[in-house]
């Protein structure tokens, strides 16, 4: 990996017509976590190993396509992943979290009748949907399967259907019972397994969750797997109104707005270098869609189907020299001192002190804010300031240090408290959390001696929550590797 130096922080105001905006000095580290869906289960670990280094911070899985064997050595592959940059990189922790995704009311096709990877459906034929589920592994040209048991409540005649992101595009003609539906196709095109199915305009009847996410549920709990919910935008263009299809940039804008507004990660999923994970090669409207994003305001990107390890680096690699150029533009003075009018008053003293945290960090140019949390409250409370330098979280709970991964701007670090620290005081204790930070911090390249940072955090055992700013100056140097 790359020796980074610390980045220089600027707090002032950016006009992005000024030509010399290009000349402005870009991060060193990227704010917006990315999670990348792992969708190949032979992947080795050194693999996983490389997409952790290039900047992977959240694994997700694909538990459709996965038994519970084929899952539990998953986590350890990214377990020893994490261990061996671990060894690499000198330092005791590597932040990732995993996360699993659940089929909600998500509706697909069933498996081709015939091993071929796809079949052909012409322009003005007619087929029949069922979700008669004898008819999962049959679908041919004449007959496809998809898994919505309420197929004949949701669909009406006129209803337009989309099969595979507007490959094939169908419309209803006629309800024939309780579990077929008679079509004709508007577009031809390929049919292949497990395609998305998408209708335009209809309301779903089916339970949000159903049993199969339940089962995914339980799994995720026994090994401790934290989940969360992203904010999806592969099916929004194929499911609204017509008329709306060519506002989703103002939809997105509005959503990210809304999220912004109340602390919330907001992450963009689908079309994200879409065919660059597929074929290796960039094009310029998914650079742009990846920098209007970030324009946008959204807190991360999710990676979808990441088969090829080679293409994901390259994409990883992109969106990092991405965001090095374009997050120092969305942080402004203006914009944070919108932000604080925007804070209503009086505030109460766990505000004022997440508040307090956020003006001295930008005014002192700080490179790092350090956070001992309990339950991550004032992290997110932080999160709607948008501070510009990275903040350290360091917490002993596993399921918090997972959750902290989706936040802009957070790395987290999970503390594992020994027998020696547990005989400590609390002021030792709160003081080794920083300390553990701070060499971590150091190790990794992220500031330097004599840096200046602000730690926010309780000042006495009894406190409900952080009262306490501080600025301090880095005194410790870069420990080196002996190999």
């Amino acid at each position: 990996m790359v020796e980074k130096i610390p980045e220089t922080i600027k707090f002032n105001d950016v006009d992005i017509s000024d030509p010399n905006i290009l000349e402005r000095p870009c991060n060193r580290f990227r704010r917006c976590p990315v999670i990348v869906t792992l969708s190949d289960n032979q992947i080795a670990t050194v693999e996983i190993q490389k997409l952790l280094e290039a900047g992977m911070n959240i694994v997700k899985f694909k538990m459709s396509f996965t038994t519970k064997g084929d899952k539990i050595r998953m986590l350890g592959r990214v377990d020893k992943a994490a261990l061996a940059c671990c060894r690499k990189n000198g330092v005791l922790d590597w932040p990732v979290a995993t996360c699993v995704e659940l089929k909600t009311c998500i509706v697909k096709t069933g498996l081709l009748e015939s091993n071929a990877d796809y079949i052909s459906i012409k322009e003005g034929a007619r087929l029949i949907l069922t979700c008669r589920f004898s008819e999962f592994n049959k679908c041919n040209e004449r007959k496809i399967f998809v898994d919505n048991p309420t197929l004949s409540k949701d669909i009406t005649p006129g209803t337009e259907i989309s099969i595979g992101s507007d490959e094939i595009i169908l419309k209803c003609e006629a309800v024939l019972d309780q579990e077929r539906i008679k079509c004709v196709v508007v577009k031809g095109g390929s049919l292949r397994n497990v395609c998305n199915v998408c209708a335009r305009g209809v309301e779903h009847k089916q339970s949000h969750i159903t049993k199969k996410d339940l089962d995914i549920v339980k799994f995720a709990l026994r090994y401790q797997e934290s989940d969360g919910i992203i904010l999806s935008r592969e099916f929004l263009p194929f499911e609204i109104e017509a008329s709306e299809k060519f506002r989703l940039p103002h939809i997105q804008k509005w959503l990210s707005g809304k999220c912004l507004e109340a602390g919330k990660p907001f992450y963009l999923s689908g079309g994200v270098f879409k065919d660059a994970l597929y074929s290796g090669l960039f094009h310029d409207n998914e650079i742009a869609d990846v920098v209007n994003a970030l324009m946008d305001g959204v807190s991360g990107f999710i990676l979808r189907d990441c088969f090829n390890v080679a293409n994901t680096l390259e994409v990883l690699y992109a969106i990092n020299e991405t965001c090095y150029f374009v997050e120092p533009i969305i942080t402004s003075r203006s914009g944070f001192w919108r932000l604080l009018d925007e804070v209503k008053i009086p505030c109460n003293a766990a505000e004022a002190a997440m508040l307090s945290c956020s003006l001295v960090a930008n005014q002192t140019n700080a490179r790092i804010i350090i956070m001992p949390t309990v339950s991550g409250k004032t992290i997110k409370a932080l999160h709607l300031m948008r501070p510009s330098c990275i903040v350290i979280a360091v917490s002993t709970r596993i399921h918090v240090f997972r959750l902290l991964h989706t936040y802009r701007s957070v790395m987290p670090l999970m503390y594992k408290e020994s027998r020696a620290s547990a005989a400590k005081s609390w002021h030792d204790a709160v003081e080794d959390k920083i300390h553990f930070a701070i060499e971590y911090v150091v190790q990794r390249g992220y500031v330097v001696y004599g840096d200046t940072y602000v730690t926010l955090q309780r000042g006495a055992e009894d406190s409900s929550f952080c009262d306490m700013v501080r600025v301090w100056k880095v005194s410790i140097t870069k420990k080196l590797l002996v190999e």
